[in-house]
């Protein structure tokens, strides 16, 4: 028993670590980058549906893992909590995006 939550932690441990380290090298990649704001959209929508892919494929490989019961829940909560931030993410971006165009048009 103590092995499957250990497990589990473990398992939970690498899955925040991937979404916080993805989300802090996306950000950081889009403001050492600066594009102009639709491909910066596009390419922020793009990234936003790499990083959904990859945890749905994570979620999936815990589901089909038959050592952890729990799995199955945990890695649903995960997709969904992946999926909260992943539009927090991009409502951040689409401000981020709206911040940089107000002063360009400023300057005209």
């Amino acid at each position: 028993m103590a092995k499957n939550s250990d497990l589990g932690d473990i398992t939970r441990a690498l899955g925040w670590g991937l979404l916080m380290g993805g989300g802090v090298g996306f950000a950081l990649g889009l403001l050492l980058a600066p594009e102009e704001g639709s491909q910066m959209r596009r390419r922020v929508k793009f990234h936003l549906e790499e990083l959904a892919k990859q945890v749905g494929n994570l979620a999936e490989n815990l589901k089909t893992s038959s050592e952890q019961e729990g799995a199955k829940s945990d890695a649903e909560a995960i997709v969904a909590d992946a999926h909260k931030r992943a539009q927090e993410i991009n409502s951040q971006m689409e401000e981020i995006m709206d911040s940089k165009s107000t002063p360009s048009s400023e300057s005209e």
